[in-house]
């Protein structure tokens, strides 16, 4: 019982110590972070759906399209 409650306590030491290791790593990064480069666009089913439509509707050249 003893050994359990020995490794149990371990395992939250180690946990408590590398979270605040991985803030401090994070918060030391964000100093060196320079922010050029394009603008991030989420992935989205609706914009897919609208630009195969742009491109369809380019390619018929001025054919109406009857649905």
């Amino acid at each position: 019982m003893a050994f359990t409650v020995g490794v149990l306590m371990m395992m939250d030491l180690m946990e408590a110590f590398l979270h605040d290791l991985r803030l401090h790593w994070v918060e030391f990064q964000n100093k060196f972070y320079k922010a050029c480069g394009y603008r991030f666009t989420p992935y989205s089913i609706e914009a897919m759906i609208l630009k195969q439509k742009d491109v369809a509707t380019s390619t018929t050249e001025g054919k109406i399209d009857s649905f």
